[in-house]
């Protein structure tokens, strides 16, 4: 007779804790089941910018290729002004003539769609775009992204995101709005460090000058 209290005793105990642990269920007697919902990534996570492009140091002694085909887009003279605009034109149109390259000059400023001007740059099959100050980057990167096999470089200013295909060159200063006030200056030595190292498969790199 005590054995047979003392399992009555153990089962009422152990039905006890059955219904304390079934607090959560639903009126009727379901059992509702909760999934503890997963972490969704954050808003700042979604949005983290991407890394910059690795920045090296110039080569010692770059040379432009003989025989390049080179397109150059121009700021344009909204951007740049008159006086130098064109002195970054004759900056260019020296540098290929001093190296045997051909070069084809298009401006931005007559169009109100930089990536027509882009476009029309890959039609006549250059070896390098080469864009000249900071106008029309959004335009480039997405017809870069696109053009995969191109290859592009950006002088005095840096892309909106690294790309293997898209090479920059920079100097102390090269940031400023709408255009660096020593561009013209900087122009031949920056397009020629920058197609130097095109030419040696060293792409995708941010090359900062002295």
């Amino acid at each position: 007779m005590a054995n047979r209290s003392a399992q009555l005793l153990g089962a009422a105990l152990v039905a006890g804790a059955l219904l304390a642990s079934m607090s959560g269920c639903a009126p009727g007697g379901d059992i509702v089941f909760t999934k503890t919902p997963s972490p969704t990534p954050s808003a700042a996570a979604a949005t983290t910018p991407p890394e910059p492009a690795p920045t090296v140091a110039a080569p010692e002694s770059p040379a432009v290729p003989s025989g390049l085909a080179l397109v150059v887009v121009l700021p344009g003279l909204g951007s740049a002004g008159a006086e130098q605009a064109d002195a970054v034109r004759q900056e260019v149109t020296g540098l290929a003539t001093a190296n045997a390259a051909s070069v084809t000059l298009l401006d931005l400023a007559v169009s109100s769609n930089a990536g027509t001007i882009y476009e029309r740059a890959l039609d006549s099959d250059p070896d390098v775009v080469v864009t000249v100050g900071p106008t029309g980057l959004d335009a480039l990167q997405q017809v870069a992204a696109s053009a995969p096999e191109r290859q592009f470089l950006v002088v005095g200013a840096q892309p909106l995101a690294p790309a293997p295909n898209i090479t920059a060159v920079v100097w102390p200063g090269s940031d400023a709005q709408p255009v660096a006030p020593d561009l013209a200056a900087r122009v031949a030595q920056a397009v020629t460090v920058g197609a130097s190292e095109i030419a040696a498969e060293r792409r995708g790199l941010v090359i900062a000058l002295p």
